[in-house]
């Protein structure tokens, strides 16, 4: 239901070219965050490096999903515009860091 709200449509065919390729791009402890993407999930871009693309979604996963429980503009009907605001900020950054194309050239682009 999160991932059709945020607009993600096909969240499993993200799981089909999961394989074990390991995150070799080195990001260091200057890299910073244009979008905040890394940030909105709490999540260190440093934690990446060595890991495999299996850990790194189980990685995104765990940091994404409660906070989208926790942002969802249902959830918060006193302060709908805000929780929207940064419900749509968790999707935002979900779908690029998820994708492992779209994270290597967002990672790129800093």
């Amino acid at each position: 239901a999160v991932m059709s709200i945020l607009g993600i449509k096909d969240f499993d065919s993200y799981e089909a070219d999961m394989d074990g390729r390991i995150f070799e791009t080195e990001v260091g402890a200057d890299f910073t965050d244009p979008r905040n993407y890394f940030a909105s999930l709490g999540i260190s871009p440093q934690a990446f490096t060595g890991q495999s693309e299996k850990v790194i979604r189980a990685m995104i996963k765990g940091a994404f999903y409660p906070l989208a429980q926790q942002w969802h503009p249902d959830k918060n009907p006193d302060n709908a515009a805000a929780a929207e605001t940064k419900f749509k900020e968790l999707g935002a950054a979900y779908e690029v860091l998820i994708d492992q194309d779209k994270r290597r050239a967002y990672l790129q682009s800093a």
